[in-house]
């Protein structure tokens, strides 16, 4: 077959045919459970590796939440996504998760700098603080990050450096989730910002107490852990609480909040009866200073939906 004598004429029409189907495809999805990326972050002369979790349908040209996540004493940011499942949460609530590592001898020994606690970080003065508003400052540059739905959460000594990082951080969180780990500040504790807090802890916790008391099981020169109402009347005395909680009953877990000086300046508290130092609902699996979980709530939806329920507000 003969080609056209002046085929040669349709190629300017044929790139510009490409550039106008390009210009009008719709945006790059991924697969169903979204992707994970990681890169590493030097602050202090300390390099940290991070991996960062972009849900399916993610598009630059909007704006989502942002949740950094971060691990308990001997954990990792890799090892978080596997224990709080909080990768498929962030895939069905469509927000950018983010798990950070903290700094330790080797992997298996990374911890965070919690005032008192914990191991490598504290007794080394590690400013984490520091680390993570760098980490904060870059991922705003990196991503779609809308400002006004910042979050972090933390499971032990992670719970603790949220704390912390809300005391004295001064990038404002919108909110805080503290899981199995208590506020253990200096007396006075530094007066913080306005930030909506949930709490999760079981009452047979023998890691972190309920109750409070010195620790059992100690990561360094943990000094004596205020209890889990301490936090609760931390939180409520600068958020402006006033009046009675909401109190509900299910099953084993007894929740209560308290409605702040504004919507976003809520207190939350689920207490799980008989249930230990775990992830609730997390992976089935005995991590390191960690009992197995309970099932009787599934910490990272119920985190998620408070997180939601605030930035609607």
């Amino acid at each position: 077959m003969k080609l056209f004598p002046y085929h040669w004429l349709l190629i300017p029409a044929v790139v510009v045919f490409m550039f106008l189907v390009q210009a009008v495809s719709p945006p790059r999805v991924f697969s169903a459970s979204g992707r994970s990326e990681s890169f590493s972050l030097r602050v202090d002369g300390r390099t940290r590796e991070v991996i960062m979790h972009l849900p399916a349908a993610y598009d630059p040209r909007s704006s989502y939440p942002l949740l950094i996540f971060l691990h308990g004493a001997g954990g990792s940011g890799r090892q978080a996504m596997e224990q709080t499942n909080l990768v498929r949460t962030a895939d069905q609530g469509g927000f950018l998760a983010c798990f950070p590592d903290g700094t330790g001898a080797d992997e298996g020994k990374l911890t965070w700098n919690a005032w008192n606690c914990c191991g490598y970080a504290n007794a080394h003065k590690v400013d984490d603080v520091k680390f993570l508003t760098a980490l904060i400052e870059r991922l705003q540059r990196m991503y779609s990050v809308d400002g006004n739905r910042l979050f972090l959460a933390g499971f032990s000594n992670g719970a603790m450096m949220g704390y912390r990082f809300a005391v004295e951080g001064r990038i404002p969180l919108t909110g805080l989730a503290a899981v199995a780990g208590n506020l253990v500040c200096p007396k006075p504790c530094p007066k913080p910002g306005p930030v909506a807090v949930l709490i999760i802890h079981g009452t047979a916790d023998k890691v972190v107490l309920y109750n409070g008391k010195p620790t059992p099981a100690r990561v360094g020169d943990e000094a004596a852990e205020d209890s889990v109402r301490y936090a609760v009347d931390f939180w409520t005395r600068h958020n402006g609480c006033s009046g009675p909680p909401e109190v509900r009953k299910e099953g084993r877990v007894d929740y209560e909040r308290w409605a702040g000086r504004s919507p976003g300046q809520a207190v939350a508290l689920y207490s799980l009866r008989d249930a230990g130092h775990a992830w609730p609902g997390g992976a089935k699996k005995r991590y390191q200073y960690c009992d197995l979980p309970t099932d009787d709530l599934a910490a990272s939806e119920a985190i998620w939906r408070f997180f939601q329920g605030l930035s609607k507000s």
